[in-house]
């Protein structure tokens, strides 16, 4: 191989090379994120109808499209106490509800 053919090689290699998918953007987990603050919107939307175990369940469904993709500290293990305690007693669900109403608070999350 020449040394034309070679450094002709590694330039295709270094530009390639730097065409890689963008690198995910740094996320500050103490603030609220978008999938975060859709789940949070949710459960505030939601919470006060849910009155019912079916509701309830339906609530903790709605809100779990969103809180494990969530990179909001804690979010997501809120939502997943949330699920649990949809069809527990209500005394196991508002505990899980005041949880994760309370991480969406510490996040920053504000009533649209």
């Amino acid at each position: 191989m020449s040394m034309r053919t070679c450094v002709a090689a590694i330039g295709v290699l270094l530009v390639l090379a730097g065409c890689g998918a963008p690198e995910a953007e740094q996320v500050d987990p103490s603030q609220l994120d978008k999938p975060g603050k859709f789940a949070c919107d949710d459960f505030a939307e939601g919470y006060q109808s849910a009155q019912t175990g079916q509701a309830r369940v339906e609530l903790a469904n709605t809100v779990n499209e969103w809180a494990p993709k969530s990179q909001t500290t804690g979010l997501s293990e809120a939502g997943q106490a949330l699920g649990a305690a949809s069809d527990a007693s209500a005394s196991a669900w508002q505990l899980a509800a005041d949880s994760f109403a309370q991480r969406c608070f510490d996040a920053g999350w504000e009533a649209p």
